[in-house]
């Protein structure tokens, strides 16, 4: 049951870096449905402080940078564009530490951020939270694929 899931939630991220990019830009409708739908759903896993969030063709992206970055790692995953050492792991252990290697950049941003050593803004937090979204989109890509021992 893992391997249809695994390849669903791959779809789904895939898809959703898609919208989160692209909606701004694509729905010139007057009442912007599309946006709207778009906002209303990263609502739910994204607090969109206009300030931490990119914006195209006037409009704020529908989750902010960090979090941009976490799905823009999935199309990357996908595209094999990870390290090689990431392609080739089997365990669970090798697997537990490439996430939480990748976990690093955006794990010591965040900390830097609340105890106010510095406000990173926007471009850095999506670069760092990028290696993290492709090492779980690796991971769940070698589940879907029953590359787990």
């Amino acid at each position: 049951m893992a391997r249809p899931i695994a390849a669903a939630l791959l779809a789904l991220g895939t898809l959703w870096a898609a919208v989160v990019a692209a909606t701004p830009c694509v729905d010139l409708a007057p009442s912007r449905p599309a946006l709207r739908a778009a906002r209303a759903i990263g609502r739910v896993i994204c607090h969109q402080r206009a300030d931490r969030s990119f914006a195209a063709c006037g409009q704020p992206w529908a989750v902010c940078g960090r979090c941009a970055g976490l799905y823009a790692g999935v199309p990357l995953a996908l595209a094999g564009l990870v390290l090689p050492a990431v392609r080739r792991a089997r365990s669970w252990t090798e697997w537990r530490r490439i996430v939480l290697t990748a976990a690093a950049p955006t794990g010591a941003l965040w900390l830097a951020e609340v105890s106010g050593v510095l406000d990173p803004g926007t471009p850095l937090r999506f670069a760092a939270a990028v290696p993290l979204g492709a090492a779980v989109a690796a991971w769940l890509a070698a589940v879907a694929r029953g590359d787990l021992r």
